[in-house]
């Protein structure tokens, strides 16, 4: 399996808490999207041992970063890049990489894979407008319709409107059957964080997800 987890829970100590906690999650998806919950399932069941109860809000990218930002929610779930925030400052903290992505080019079933973004030069490609912060930078010469989500770039890839579509795995995998792509040259990869007010709470909290590498 292409995309590789790299979350392993070995133990969460934290100091006790005299209550039980809500931790508000941001996570910038669109109602129809499965896989934006993967990485924040595993930070619940991280979170079980201790009185926090997670309170999950799934909006749009650009609102769930305004929520964040404004101090809506304690706690956002992406891609530092996507916020452009690649390094995060002292007003943030973060957790360490829960999963990593990587992208690859998607074409029709009966099309050649694509390897590289020289390839898409004349091509126009679709990709998930929750990914545009982190992608710009790979495409930036590249023709790009953005959509919503994985499912609306497959209906778009159908019916001929893009010639491919630039996506991260496991979203693709419920598509895989019906298009093709090289497993071996992904054009990125990128890592989910929690990405947290900097509060004590929330430095506690963090502090007992443990993350290595298998």
């Amino acid at each position: 399996m292409l995309f590789r987890l790299l979350l392993v829970l070995i133990g969460i100590s934290l100091p006790a808490l005299s209550e039980e906690l809500v931790l508000r999650v941001a996570i910038p998806a669109d109602e129809e999207e499965v896989g934006a919950f993967l990485d924040f399932q595993r930070i619940s069941d991280l979170l079980k041992k201790v009185p926090v109860q997670v309170k999950p809000l799934k909006v749009p990218i650009r609102r769930a970063h305004l929520m964040f930002f404004h101090g809506q929610v304690d706690c956002i779930l992406d891609f530092p890049e996507n916020s452009g925030r690649e390094s995060i400052s002292e007003n943030y903290l973060s957790s360490p990489p829960l999963s990593s992505y990587l992208f690859f080019f998607f074409v029709p079933e009966d099309a050649s894979p694509l390897k590289s973004v020289d390839e898409v030069q004349k091509l126009v490609i679709g990709a998930p407008k929750r990914h545009e912060y982190f992608l710009g930078p790979f495409i930036k010469d590249v023709h790009v319709e953005w959509a919503r989500s994985e499912a609306q770039l497959v209906k778009m890839l159908e019916m001929n409107r893009i010639d491919a579509i630039l996506a991260a795995l496991p979203y693709m995998e419920s598509y895989q059957s019906r298009l093709r792509f090289a497993p071996a040259h992904p054009l990125a990869s990128a890592n989910n964080h929690l990405i947290c007010r900097n509060t004590e709470t929330n430095l506690r909290l963090l502090n007992g997800i443990v993350v290595k590498e298998p």
